[in-house]
């Protein structure tokens, strides 16, 4: 039986690896989302005193690790577009950066 195209088989060893990676990006997300709705700054910051992360960049986090976990179980499609959406999200946010500070 044929594979679909948007679907591929995936080593096992790298599949693995995707795996772990994408659980502990969505589970950093999850630990700084759970620090911005509920107010706890330490689940925020990534050291004592450091700067909180910025809620952008969790949801960043959360579409990476959601795309690492769908190149491991072969869905080509869905991670692809997770990546664009990680991608878009992050010049998003540098043209607004760019924009804030040339005024």
């Amino acid at each position: 039986m044929r594979t679909p195209a948007h679907e591929a088989p995936v080593d096992p060893v790298s599949s693995r690896w995707l795996r772990v990676i994408g659980g502990a990006l969505l589970c950093l997300a999850g630990t700084v989302l759970i620090g911005r709705f509920t107010g706890l700054t330490w689940l925020v910051r990534a050291v004592p005193g450091g700067a909180p992360m910025a809620f952008v960049a969790a949801i960043g986090f959360a579409l990476s690790g959601g795309a690492f976990l769908a190149f491991a179980a072969g869905w080509l499609r869905a991670g692809r577009w997770l990546g664009v959406a990680c991608g878009a999200l992050g010049a998003g946010t540098l043209g607004l950066y760019a924009v804030v500070a040339w005024r």
